[in-house]
């Protein structure tokens, strides 16, 4: 499965983007990016959209889908002033300039590694280069730093001595209560 749009060709199986039979570094972000984008056509998707759909569940800001944008089209060879792939509204968001397609069968994908590269790569536990878990976004893991903050903070804030070298001593109440 997959699309076309203008001269190009976008493999959702194997996140692959190419041009002329030639293949476009396109990956990660950018890939997600590009697929929003086409899955939206002919829509516009404001920037908010895209930072839900492309970053899902990670902060990022609006100057974070600018420079992602711009990346893609660098990758793409599209030029901001005479779009032929993605076009900006400033303060609404973005949308695909071309006419999308899409496409039930893909031409056959890449040929498979050799069978001694992928038997090294299943021995080893590592992925093959270039594989989806390769490719695959990485996730911001530090779930635990907020809580251990406020826990930190509570304690501060009630004069535990956190180290007992430190020599915090509890704050004496001016009995008011």
């Amino acid at each position: 499965m997959g699309y076309q749009v203008a001269d190009l060709l976008i493999d959702l199986r194997v996140r692959q983007v190419t041009r002329d039979g030639r293949d476009l570094d396109i990956v990660g972000r950018s890939f997600d990016l590009l697929v929003a984008l086409v899955q939206a056509a002919p829509s516009l998707m404001s920037t908010e959209e895209l930072m839900e759909r492309v970053w899902p569940g990670v902060v990022v800001n609006p100057e974070t889908v600018t420079q992602r944008v711009k990346l893609l089209r660098h990758a793409l060879a599209d030029d901001a002033d005479n779009p032929r792939y993605i076009v900006a509204l400033r303060g609404f968001g973005y949308r695909i300039a071309a006419e999308v397609a899409a496409l039930t069968a893909q031409p056959p994908a890449a040929a498979p590694l050799p069978p001694s590269d992928a038997a090294v790569a299943k021995a080893s536990g590592s992925s093959p280069a270039g594989s989806p878990a390769e490719l695959a976004p990485r996730r911001h893991r530090s779930t635990w730093a907020l809580p251990a903050l406020m826990l930190l903070l509570v304690l501060v804030v009630n004069g535990h001595p956190i180290l007992p070298s430190c020599g915090h001593r509890k704050v004496p109440t001016l009995g008011l209560s």
